[in-house]
């Protein structure tokens, strides 16, 4: 099958027997129906710029959408790990502002230690450093 060109109908304008480019529109969330992350596949022949969707279809577990917050969390834990190292990303602004509280809160607290409890605590919480 290596290196062979698939042939089919054109999503984009219906041609028929023509040789079929592939596109995938990707988004960041994790669902039943793709692996790492749910994405689009639109197959089109050369002359046509394939046209994201305007609706697509996504399986989730059952379970899953019973709770809502473990499904947001997923998408948090996936952001979280994606910016853990860049500077004003949303890992940054949840690590300096529960610094910000520690040091608040607790007597005798220096910076840099509420800065190492904030990005320890996040770490665990998003289970950063482990496979996804």
């Amino acid at each position: 099958m290596c290196g062979e060109i698939e042939v089919g109908r054109c999503e984009c304008c219906g041609k028929d027997n023509v040789p079929l480019e592939r596109t995938y529109f990707r988004y960041p969330f994790e669902c039943e129906c793709h692996s790492p992350e749910h994405f689009i596949l639109v197959r089109h022949c050369e002359d046509c710029d394939p046209i994201e969707p305007r609706e697509t279809k996504v399986v989730f577990k059952t379970e899953d959408l019973k709770n809502p917050f473990a499904l947001a969390f997923k998408i948090m834990q996936k952001e979280m790990r994606k910016t853990r190292d860049i500077k004003g990303e949303i890992y940054d602004v949840w690590e300096s502002n529960l610094a910000m509280m520690i040091y608040d809160s607790v007597p005798n607290m220096t910076a840099d230690r509420a800065n190492e409890i904030a990005s320890k605590w996040l770490d665990r919480l998003f289970k950063i450093g482990e496979q996804p």
